[in-house]
């Protein structure tokens, strides 16, 4: 007689389970650095950026792609460089497969805190299937805002 009163419990924890498990969201954070600048081509949206860390700067990139230029089916590889007198990145994909349009890779700056800006140049080169195309970008970083 126990037994028949806990199966529906049961029933109705599994399908709640169940329901919890197929329908969550992936939530996705946005994307609301401490400090950015950007600039962009009928390619991609460059944004340097910078978030406080305890003593020293995470600096990054993120590359947008704009939808009516690139599709991200196309990209087979990509290469991002930024240069500047106080730091520098490299950043190299070659495998594109589940890539969605937007490159975000950051690394921590040792040489940057104090310093009221950031100046970089950002260099963006892709293959596609039929060419390899290239772009270039100019940012100024405002830390002191």
């Amino acid at each position: 007689m126990a037994m028949k009163q806990i199966i529906p419990f049961i029933l109705i924890a599994g399908i709640v389970a169940a329901a919890v498990f197929f329908l969550r969201d992936d939530y996705e954070e946005t994307f609301q650095p401490d400090h950015r600048s950007e600039a962009s081509d009928s390619y991609w949206t460059a944004i340097l950026y910078a978030n406080e860390d305890e003593e020293d700067y995470e600096v990054g990139i993120r590359l947008e792609h704009n939808e009516e230029t690139i599709t991200p089916d196309e990209i087979e590889a990509v290469e991002v460089y930024v240069d500047s007198s106080n730091f520098s990145i490299y950043y190299e994909e070659s495998d594109m497969d589940n890539f969605e349009g937007t490159i975000d890779y950051s690394e921590v700056c040792t040489r940057c805190s104090g310093l009221p800006q950031l100046d970089a140049r950002v260099f963006v080169s892709w293959q596609t299937a039929e060419e390899n195309r290239s772009s270039q970008y100019q940012l100024s970083l405002m830390l002191n805002e």
